[in-house]
């Protein structure tokens, strides 16, 4: 990339997007472990997070089997 190519504003959006995905993740990972800690199930907490958060299934069954002990 040049000099003339860089976009400064583009770069920042493109950092901030980042940031708040980051965020949401660890929200998400921070919820999983609550309902583990309360004794939920698996599937009831797959359920709420898909719910509460809009992802799809299987992503947040593959976060659930990284977070849940």
């Amino acid at each position: 990339m040049s000099i003339y190519e860089y976009d400064e504003a583009r770069h920042i959006r493109q950092t901030k997007e980042e940031g708040r995905e980051e965020g949401r993740l660890s929200a998400i990972a921070d919820a999983i472990q609550i309902c583990a800690d309360l004794g939920a199930s698996r599937e009831n907490t797959i359920s709420q997070i898909v719910l509460k958060y809009g992802l799809p299934q299987e992503k947040v069954e593959e976060m659930v089997g990284e977070c849940w002990k």
